[in-house]
């Protein structure tokens, strides 16, 4: 089953890595406010980010100009699965998937100002028949 949905991300507040905050990868810039990070163009996406009705936090770090993206479900600790972090213009592109669930998100985020990303997900998953007929 396929939906797209448009939500609204807000910016957490920064950890270094616990059973509640994605890890932070040392030595990468993972802060808009961090020395340096006003060299980096992309440095809207930097951060932690978190849907306000979500328990899943993301940390988005720019390293030479590549994103590193890490996530945690901050309910219960359990680390998401990232791949094929990639920029393209003014979007960020990834895909996200819970391990012990298999819920896999296509991810795309878009800045919208300061401290604020709009974002749309692809969400690939499979379906059991509840109740036979």
């Amino acid at each position: 089953m396929t939906a797209l949905l448009p939500l609204l991300l807000t910016m957490a507040l920064a950890g270094t890595g616990t059973p509640s905050m994605p890890p932070r990868p040392p030595g990468l810039t993972c802060s808009p406010s961090e020395p340096g990070a006003a060299a980096i163009p992309q440095r809207a996406f930097l951060g932690v980010w978190q849907h306000p009705t979500s328990t899943a936090r993301f940390r988005v770090c720019i390293d030479r100009g590549v994103p590193i993206v890490t996530g945690v479900d901050s309910g219960d600790g359990e680390v998401f699965r990232i791949q094929d972090a990639r920029l393209e213009g003014n979007r960020l592109l990834f895909t996200s998937t819970m391990p012990s669930t298999a819920f896999t998100l296509q991810q795309e985020w878009r800045a919208q100002g300061p401290a604020v990303l709009d974002f749309t997900h692809e969400v690939t998953g499979q379906l059991l028949l509840a109740v036979p007929e």
